[in-house]
């Protein structure tokens, strides 16, 4: 099976940006929006070609990938295995549509460091995938008890959007100190508020998000 390192950096480039016009990039943008205007430090880990960062408010900017990082505008890319790697601890980190390709021996010391961050881990999966539907894909219908499960701790926020094509995103955000209940519940309201439309769930599955 190809792994996502065997692409060519045209190939990865690519894949990248086929998915920039998807709903849920456009959701997470305006998340991290929202999450970094007070944070100074954001990471974002297999980041591959596509910038999520430069357009931020924060002062450092970085993005890992073990084979393509973005680079530029005012974003550093830093190649390399994230678990491998020594680094600052971000405000924030993020980490987007990557843990659906880590194996069970990976996942949870993958997922431990991304709670590591200062304040908040923001990602994002494939909603409830049937397994075998993506031969990149190692984890299956991953919805909240299997990242609650990764993690060790249930997401503060949690977002399942609808995208054109009729697939699936759950979006997560953990928070990692102390963050009044009201401004979370007003943060993350007002941004749900702006793609009601674009949003819906299968029957029988959270139809709005969940904030605990």
């Amino acid at each position: 099976m190809k792994s996502y390192e065997d692409f060519t950096c045209e190939e990865a480039r690519a894949y990248r940006e086929g998915r920039k016009e998807y709903v849920y990039y456009r959701f997470l943008k305006g998340l991290l929006r929202i999450l970094s205007e007070e944070n100074d430090v954001i990471y974002d880990v297999g980041s591959g070609s596509i910038d999520m960062l430069s357009y931020l408010p924060c002062k450092k900017k970085v993005s890992i990938d073990i084979a393509y990082p973005y680079s530029g505008n005012g974003v550093i890319g830093i190649k390399g295995d994230f678990l491998q790697i020594d680094i600052e601890t971000p405000d924030i980190y993020t980490c987007f549509q990557v843990m659906e390709h880590l194996d069970d021996h990976r996942i949870k010391s993958f997922a431990k460091k991304l709670l590591s961050a200062r304040r908040y881990t923001v990602i994002s999966v494939p909603y409830m995938e049937p397994e075998g539907f993506c031969e990149y894909h190692l984890q299956a219908l991953v919805g909240e008890k299997k990242v609650t499960e990764w993690f060790g701790n249930k997401p503060r926020y949690m977002q399942v959007i609808k995208e054109y094509d009729g697939s699936y995103r759950l979006v997560c955000v953990f928070v990692n100190a102390i963050v009044k209940d009201d401004d979370i519940k007003r943060q993350f309201g007002e941004l749900s508020a702006q793609y009601d439309e674009c949003m819906d769930v299968p029957e029988n599955e959270p139809s709005e998000e969940k904030i605990s």
